[in-house]
């Protein structure tokens, strides 16, 4: 199709400037320059709409852009990174809720990332756990997360202190399903939040009475409401009979 002569100025128009450009690129590059000082808010908010729009279009690439300069920069990285968190502390969060609903959800998924992540350089990790643990408010931020944490998911909690009783009395054998026996104190935790009543975790057979010692293992762990585990309390019922003893 023929270009009308409109088309055609615009065409040669365009030319003449790619043509000026070119040989002034010093003149162009001071004109730059002058006009984004001149306009630098305005000019710094077009660079993040653009920025964004890239992004959003190639995120797989901006990862692995932001992962090569993190590790070739580490240290310029650490910095740039606690920045953003002190200007964004909204963000951060809902980053870290985000962080933690997935991480619930995919939760063996996690652990074999950790483990794979751990094994693949642990020297590496331990010198930044050390690093991290040197802070001074590592610690005092370290205790009001526990608190927090243990007044959010109490069945945690029971399990540590489940785990340490049946250490202290030797009942956890090497052969123990360990994740096994944390769902079902996880289910406990679940029935309190479904249905208002306080359940919790008993040993069928007590880990220490007069008569006999059972084990922590799931075999030996059943779910009683809180009523229940108190009227049993340490006592073996026996199924044929319903005794105690």
């Amino acid at each position: 199709m023929d270009e009308t002569q409109k088309e055609r100025r615009k065409r040669q128009l365009r030319e003449a400037t790619a043509r000026w450009r070119a040989k002034n690129q010093d003149k162009v590059k001071a004109y730059a320059k002058a006009h984004r000082a001149a306009n630098l808010d305005e000019m710094r908010r077009l660079d993040r709409e653009t920025k964004k729009r890239w992004y959003a279009a190639n995120k797989e690439e901006a990862r692995t852009r932001a992962a090569a300069y993190a590790a070739k920069n580490p240290e310029q990285a650490r910095v740039r990174t606690a920045e953003w968190r002190k200007a964004n502390p909204d963000r951060v969060k809902e980053l870290a809720k985000a962080g933690h609903d997935k991480r619930k959800e995919n939760w063996t998924e996690f652990l074999e990332y950790e483990r794979a992540r751990y094994h693949k350089n642990p020297t590496e990790k331990l010198r930044q756990q050390q690093v991290y643990r040197s802070d001074p408010s590592f610690r005092p931020r370290a205790r009001e997360y526990h608190r927090e944490y243990r007044k959010l998911h109490p069945e945690f909690t029971a399990i540590k202190n489940a785990s340490r009783k049946a250490a202290r009395l030797n009942a956890t054998p090497p052969w123990c399903d360990l994740d096994a026996v944390a769902l079902i104190y996880r289910k406990a935790r679940q029935l309190t939040i479904d249905t208002g009543i306080a359940h919790e975790v008993d040993h069928i057979v007590p880990l220490c009475s007069k008569h006999v010692c059972g084990l922590h293992i799931p075999q030996n762990l059943q779910i009683l409401t809180r009523n229940e585990n108190r009227r049993k309390h340490n006592k073996l019922i026996h199924a044929e009979t319903g005794n105690t003893s």
